[in-house]
């Protein structure tokens, strides 16, 4: 993923729930969820050259070890994002919301 503004890109929640790694760049919340659940490499910079070069090198030479990662990630994924969850985060965020305006 080579974005300079997005909050998390919906596609590295996608890839890590099929189990395949991910290379992005730092934004949103990319670096929160790749600590949290292994799988991926943050690139520290959007523009290219030879530090992207650097960072897909370093990416490409975990490549094992992070498809491990990603694979076990995936299940985690799966039920952090899933449906049922995310309509009930939103739930209590428009709950709140309306509490808030209620008071």
């Amino acid at each position: 993923v080579a974005s300079a503004y997005e909050g998390l890109p919906i596609v590295v929640i996608e890839a890590l729930a099929m189990g395949v790694p991910v290379l992005a760049t730092d934004v949103g919340g990319v670096r929160a969820l790749l600590a949290e659940t292994g799988g991926g490499r943050v690139v520290e910079r959007v523009g290219g050259g030879a530090a992207a070069w650097r960072d897909f090198t370093c990416w490409l030479g975990a490549l094992d070890a992070l498809r491990a990662e990603a694979s076990v990630a995936s299940a985690v994924i799966a039920q952090r994002f899933a449906a049922p969850v995310v309509a009930a985060a939103y739930e209590r965020c428009w709950s709140a919301a309306v509490r808030g305006f209620a008071a």
